[in-house]
Formats: structure tokens, sequence, C-alpha cells
């Protein structure tokens, strides 16, 4: 049976052999032919390269990883295809590809062209048969340029911008990080933390920049230029009219950075009325400073002297008093008969200063000061029509009440006294002795009672007022109290039982209303509940659910700042600990155990015995692909209060 076996075999096994033979000789020729057509001696370019591609077995790249360092840069790719018996195949087509153009580009030849900064690969395709190789675009910084100008200026005290611009080797600018820069002298230039030059001290030194390696630097030169006109004595100085003062005016010219300059032209020009200096014009010495002498002009009040520099766009102002003479100066009241309630009521004063020709002296300081009550100049000084006046707020004594207005210095012109008369007033008000919030429990009384105060119209204290008191929320012991010695009234107010803002009104006759607000805070957590929960996801085979509580008093005010914690009988929570917000909720997750159905989860308190259960049915686990569905949840409330 066997010799049988073997003789029926034996002309398929012979059969193998000429078909093995057989294509072993047309892959020879389709070598051949392609290497023909290669040559160009037999057939056209298209039958040439599917010839050629009919015996390609295997495709390979060279170099398989390879970098550019400069955006522009070449590089060449070289493909080689061989049959299955590893023969290299001559003029098969291979198309060349770049997976990402925007980095690297690639021609019919396999040069490749670097774009732009990245990573991409190229790809030879020959039939079904595919290659690739990594191309790396990592351009390097070359040099550095730090701007056109061949030296960089910059005022002392000022500051400029510094633009460093890295280059590869083909000159294309590249975008880098921000460059390190340095200074060869820190006292003359610093860099600050935007990357820019500021002048600290005139003189010349370098910038140096630092981008991957490659530095570069400039000369800086650091220019003094006038900043600033200071005066530095003989302002605010007080003398007569048509005197010269007695301390020379003394000003400097300083740099930005501070630093007094020599050599600059200081003009000083008096404006109208303010007398004459002498000279006009002067140059500052090697000390940056300037002097003239000042005397003043006729008019009273104030007088100045304006100094400029030609280029500076700042200008010093400098002042003189020039104080009236008793023997040239009226004063003379602006209205008679001034009254208005004791305490509560204010009357405008005013005076008029004029010289002994009756001319309007405008400009003359005037001082106020009540003898009486309280008072308030409107401006410092007499206005164009040569008056002053004040708002005057009355004493609570009822009768005569004075202020005075001193002119000048109050030296030389005698203080002049205005007069007015206090009412007594019979208006009474309402006033909050400890403001009009609260803060307290809910359900509790104030620790802080409620304190208000009666008084007339002129602040005084009213007792025996009745006081009507209307809680909107909460209770009082009596909806009337009275007012004591001290025009005081004491109410105990017990808040109500919702957490948030609580009014109560207090009225009296003849008086507005007075809202009083107590700003009610829940009390400790006594309560947890779970709310709606979503139903929840599915991570592999996992069942994910979404777990929300809510925290509440015994009113069942939400209560903020609680620390819930979340225990699972199966799966896990996270996070297992969680502080309520300020609507009393808190939120985990819950992944369900895949070996049990009946499971549950547990919010508590902890330090209490207050907690709640939640429990549901989870499908049982199965050995199919199928996705588990969503668990049902069958929530079983177990709740422990406070008793």
């Amino acid at each position: 049976m066997a010799q049988t076996q073997r003789k029926t075999l034996q002309p398929l096994s012979e059969t193998g052999r000429w078909i093995r033979a057989l294509v072993g000789v047309g892959a020879a020729m389709a070598t051949i032919l392609a290497s023909a057509h290669s040559c160009g001696l037999i057939g056209d370019q298209s039958s040439r390269i599917t010839l050629a591609t009919l015996a390609v077995n295997w495709v390979g790249l060279a170099p398989a990883v390879d970098t550019a360092e400069s955006l522009g840069d070449t590089l060449r790719y070289v493909a080689t295809v061989t049959d299955r018996r590893g023969t290299a195949l001559v003029g098969a087509a291979i198309v060349w590809t770049s997976e990402n153009p925007m980095v690297a580009t690639v021609d019919s030849a396999g040069f490749v062209v670097a774009r732009r900064p990245g990573i991409t690969s190229v790809v030879a395709t020959v039939g079904d048969r595919v290659a690739r190789a990594r191309i790396v675009v990592r351009p390097r910084v070359a040099r550095l340029n730090l701007g056109a100008d061949s030296v960089l200026r910059v005022p002392e005290g000022g500051r400029v911008a510094v633009q460093v611009r890295a280059v590869d080797a083909r000159g294309h600018e590249l975008t880098h990080g921000r460059p390190g820069l340095r200074a060869s002298d820190t006292s003359l230039i610093a860099i600050d933390t935007a990357g820019g030059i500021v002048g600290r001290l005139a003189g010349r030194t370098a910038l140096i920049a630092l981008v991957d390696g490659v530095s570069d630097s400039t000369p800086v030169d650091v220019v003094p230029v006038p900043g600033r006109i200071v005066a530095i004595k003989g302002n605010d100085q007080h003398l007569g009219v048509n005197a010269r003062l007695p301390e020379p005016v003394v000003v400097r010219v300083e740099s930005r950075r501070g630093r007094p300059l020599a050599g600059v032209s200081i003009r000083f020009t008096p404006a109208e009325g303010s007398g004459s200096v002498g000279p006009d014009s002067v140059v500052t010495g090697g000390d940056g400073l300037a002097r003239v002498t000042w005397t003043l002009g006729e008019t009273p009040g104030r007088q100045r002297v304006i100094a400029a520099v030609s280029g500076l766009d700042s200008l010093l102002t400098v002042y003189a008093e020039a104080e009236p003479s008793a023997s040239n100066t009226r004063v003379a009241a602006l209205d008679d008969g001034l009254s208005a309630p004791a305490g509560d009521g204010s009357v405008v004063a005013g005076v008029r200063v004029t010289d002994s020709l009756g001319r309007l002296l405008a400009g003359v300081p005037i001082v106020w000061t009540a003898l009486d009550g309280t008072i308030k100049s409107r401006a410092a000084r007499t206005d164009s029509l040569g008056e002053s006046r004040a708002e005057w707020y009355l004493g609570h004594r009822s009768g005569t009440q004075r202020a005075k207005a001193l002119v000048g210095n109050g030296r030389s012109v005698p203080a002049f006294v205005v007069t007015a008369t206090a009412l007594p007033g019979d208006a009474a008000i309402l006033v909050p002795v400890h403001g009009t919030l609260y803060e307290g429990t809910v359900g509790k009384a104030l620790e802080h009672p409620v304190m208000v105060r009666v008084t007339d119209s002129a602040g005084n204290a009213v007792a025996d007022v009745t006081l009507r008191v209307s809680p909107k929320a909460g209770g009082v012991p009596d909806s009337s109290v009275k007012t004591d010695a001290a025009g005081r009234a004491t109410i105990r107010w017990t808040l109500g039982e919702t957490a948030g803002d609580q009014k109560l009104a207090v009225t009296g006759a003849h008086m507005p209303s007075l809202e009083i607000t107590a700003r009610a805070r829940a009390r400790a957590a006594a309560n947890v509940a779970f709310l709606e929960s979503s139903s929840g996801t599915s991570a592999g085979r996992a069942s994910i659910k979404a777990v929300k509580v809510r925290v509440t008093d015994v009113y069942g005010n939400p209560v903020g700042g609680q620390l819930v914690a979340f225990r699972a009988s199966a799966g896990t929570v996270t996070p297992k600990r969680v502080m309520t917000a300020k609507d009393g909720t808190a939120s985990a997750k819950w992944t369900l155990s895949r070996q049990s159905s009946a499971q549950a989860i547990s919010a508590s308190l902890p330090g209490s015995t207050v907690q709640e259960r939640l429990a549901v049915e989870a499908p049982a686990p199965t050995r199919t692909s199928a996705p588990v569905p969503s668990p049902t949840p069958r929530q079983i409330s177990t709740k422990t209060r406070r008793p």
C-alpha cells in the first residue's frame, strides 16, 4: 500500500519541480528584460517600468535617518530594489513622496530639500513595495544679528529695545527662545526683564548676545541728556510786595539718572506782575547749578518765575509769596445775617479783599478758622473777583457763632470775623449704633443685640421715643421699644430658619424707617443625601458612575466647607474625601466592580454619625466581548442624624 502511494505521488513531485524551474526562469527573464528595457534596447518607457516592477520583491532606503541643519539643505536618499533572489533591479519605477511636504520635499531622483523645522519621512514606492526613511530638519544657529546700526545708542536713564535675529548657515531667520544678553560693563548699562537695554551711566560698553552656543556683540554708547530741572534753594519765600528776596533762586539741571549736567543754558522768565530776575539766562556750572536774584512785583499774592531748558519739555516753576500790607488792604463780608439750624445746617461764609483804592486783589491766600462748628474753604486763595468762600457747618449750640478769615500770613493784616446765627431744631432722625449689618446663626438669637439711636437734627440724643420693631424673619420679644437717656434702644432678635440675609425694620413717628440686615449662616451639618446621578460610562469592562450628595443642617440649609467621606462596598471611588461647595454638594466617581452585581456606596460626615447609603444592581460579568451595560441604580437610603 505504501509502495502504491509513493508511485502515485511521484508524478506530482516531478510536476512541482518543473513549476519551480519555470518560475525561476521567469524571474530571470524578467530581470533580463528589465535591464534591456532600462538600457532602451526594447520597448518604450511605460513598458520598461511595468516589466521591472513585476519582479520587485524588496525596496530599501539609505540612509535610514538623516538630519538637515539649515533650511534649504538638500539630502540625497538612495533606493535599492531587488527581486526575490536579492538581485538588484535596474530601471524599476520608483515613486518618491514626503509624508509632510511642509517639513521637507522630495523630487523624482530622491533629492530631499528641508523646508522648515520638524520631522517627517520620505517614502519610496515600487509597485506594492514601500520603503521609508526618517528626515529630521533641525536648523542650527550659525550667526546672530543685533541690529542694523554699528553702535547702539541709549539715553542715560532711558531704554532701547534690542532685536536679536538668529540665522542658519544659509541665512534663513530662525525662531529661537529668548536670547541670553549681558553687558560687558554693568555699571553703564543693565538688561531689563523684557530684554531691553537701560542706560545707567554715560560711557561706552558692549552688549553680548548668546543663542544656542553662538555669541555676538555690538558697541553701546550711553548718552547723557537733560532729564529735569530741580529747585535747590529759594522756592516758596515770603516777603512784602516790591521787595528783593533774601535768598537767590538756585536750580540744577539733572540727567535722567539724576546726575548734574554742566554747560546747559537755562532761561528764567517772571510771570506777569511777578517782578524781575537777574540775569535772565544762566549756563550751569560743573555742579549743574544756576543762580539768579528775584525782586517781587507790587501785587500781593503768589508770584512765579519759570525756568526752561531748550529741548526739555518739562519746565520748573519757582514760587514766592508777596504779603499784603495792612495799610493797603481792605476786607469786607459778602453776606450779613447768616443763619442755619444748630448742629445740622450750614452756611456759606465769604469775604472780599481789595486795596485802599478799591482794586480787587486776586490770588491772595485766605485761611478760614471756625471758632464754633467746622469750616472748610472752597479755595486756598481769592478768585479773580478778590473773593473767598467757605462751607461753615454750625456747632450744636444755638445762638451767635463765629469764624475768622486770615489774609496772607495773618501777621500783617488783622483777622476778619464773620458771624452766623444757629437756630434750634426739633426734627429727629433714627440711626444705627453698630451699623446695619449683623451676622448670626439660623434659629438663634444674635450674639450682639441690635442697637439704634434717636437724635435731633443737631445730633443730640432724644429719650423716651417709642420705636416699632418688625422682623421679616425670626422674632423679637417685644414689637415696640423705647429709647433710654442716651437715646438708645436695644432689640434682641432671634433669626429665622432660612440661611441668607434676613431683614428687620425699625420705625418711629416723623422719622425715616431703618432697615437692619442679619446675615444668617447655616447650623452644623446634620444630614447628607444622595442626589440624582448619571448612569455612568464604561471604561473597558468597568462601569463608572458619577455620584453626588448634598449636606444640610437641621433646617435643610446647605452646608459648605463640610468634609464628606465616600466608601464603596465593591469597586473603587475617587476621591474618597471631598469638601462640600457653597451649595453643600460634593461629587465623586465610582468605578463598579466586575465581580459583584449588588454593590453599594455610602457617604458619611467624619466625626459624626450622619451617613447615607446608595445601592445599585450591576449586571453579572460575561465572557463575551459585548459592551457592559450601565448599572441600574437602586438607591437604598440609610440615614443617621444627630439627635
